[in-house]
C-alpha cells in the first residue's frame, strides 16, 4: 500500500499537462518529399541520412555502464523522482546529434499539427507542440523511407548517458558543461519572465546555437523538452541492462528530459526528469531521434 501511495504522488507532483491537447491524429499520407528512399554516408561515429534533400547525423553512442539518477538527499537542486541512484549497462546506439528540425518533420509529414499552439517557426528550429502519438506517427513515417536503420525515440537510460557524454563523461551537472550559459537555452539565457516577448533572446531558438556536450550533440540542456519512450515512473534501485521502464497503463504519462528555453536551469540538469501525459504538448516540448542497424 505505501508502495501504490508513493506512486500516486509521484505521479500528481510531476505530470504536466498542456492546456491545449487533442485526439491523436489519424493517418495521413507522407511528404511527397520523403517518398523516396535516402541516401546514407556513414563514418566510424556519424551517420549522415539524407530524407529527401534533408540531412541529419546520428551519433554513435558506445554501449557501457554507468550509475543513472541523482541522489535528492545529496544534491541540493535534485528532485525526488530522480533518485534512487542505480547502475545501468546499455549496448550501443546512435542518437541524432540535434532535436528533430521543423524541416525534417514537413518533409515526412507535409504539414504542421496542432497549428494554434505553434509559435516558433524556422527549418532549423526544434518541432515543437506535437503530441507523443504525433511522434510516433512521424518515426513510422520515416522508417518507412529508410531501409537501412530502424527509428524511435530513446529510452531514458539512452537519452540520460548520451546527455552525459556517454563512455566520454566528465561529469558535468549539464550536458557538456557546468555553466548552463555555455550549452542551453534556458531561462537564464531566454529571460525569467516568459510575457516579456521582448527580452533579449526570448523564445525557441535554432539547433546547434549552443556548445556540444562530449559526443557532439546539441541541445540537451535546455530549448525544448524531448520525448522519451518510457513510461514515468519510480526508477528501481538494482543493476539493470538496457532498461525500457514500467509497462504502460491505460493513457500513461511518458518521460520527458532537457528542460526547456523557459525553466529554470535545475530543471535542465542531466538527471532531471518528470511526466508529461501522452496527448499533451506545448511550445516548448519536442523530441530526438535513435536508431540501431536493421
Amino acid at each position: 500500500m505505501k508502495k501504490i501511495l508513493m506512486m500516486v504522488v509521484l505521479m500528481a507532483m510531476t505530470l504536466t499537462v498542456s492546456a491545449q491537447q487533442r485526439k491523436a491524429p489519424a493517418k495521413k499520407a507522407a511528404g511527397t518529399a520523403a517518398r523516396k528512399a535516402p541516401a546514407k554516408a556513414a563514418t566510424n561515429n556519424v551517420v549522415t541520412i539524407n530524407v529527401g534533400g534533408t540531412k541529419f547525423n546520428m551519433i554513435k553512442v558506445q554501449g557501457g555502464t554507468f550509475k543513472m539518477g541523482c541522489d535528492p538527499e545529496a544534491v541540493k537542486e535534485a528532485y525526488f523522482q530522480e533518485g534512487p541512484v542505480h547502475q545501468v549497462t546499455l549496448s550501443t546506439y546512435y542518437i541524432a546529434e540535434t532535436e528533430v528540425t521543423q524541416e525534417l518533420w514537413t518533409v515526412i509529414m507535409g504539414k504542421f499539427p496542432n497549428e494554434i499552439g505553434f509559435k516558433f517557426k524556422g527549418d532549423n528550429y526544434p518541432m515543437h507542440d506535437v503530441t507523443y502519438a504525433q511522434v510516433q506517427e512521424f518515426i513510422q513515417g520515416l522508417n518507412m523511407v529508410n531501409s537501412d536503420y530502424e527509428f524511435r525515440l530513446p529510452t531514458e537510460a539512452e537519452w540520460e548517458f548520451a546527455a552525459r557524454g556517454g563512455v566520454k563523461s566528465k561529469g558535468t551537472k549539464y550536458s557538456g558543461s557546468n555553466d548552463v550559459k555555455a550549452v542551453g537555452w534556458t531561462k537564464e539565457t531566454c529571460g525569467d519572465d516568459f510575457s516579456d516577448t521582448s527580452a533579449p533572446n526570448w523564445g525557441l531558438h535554432a539547433v546547434k546555437t549552443k556548445a556540444p556536450n562530449e559526443l557532439g550533440l546539441y541541445d540537451m540542456t535546455g530549448n525544448v523538452r524531448e520525448w522519451t519512450a518510457d513510461v514515468f515512473g519510480q526508477y528501481e534501485a538494482g543493476a539493470q541492462t538496457n532498461p525500457k521502464g514500467p509497462a504502460a497503463e491505460n493513457d500513461p504519462g511518458y518521460v520527458i528530459r532537457g528542460g526547456g528555453w523557459d525553466e529554470e536551469a535545475a530543471k535542465c540538469r542531466v538527471t532531471y526528469r518528470e511526466g508529461y501525459w501522452s496527448t499533451g504538448y506545448s511550445h516548448d516540448t519536442g523530441f530526438r531521434l535513435v536508431c540501431t542497424k536493421k
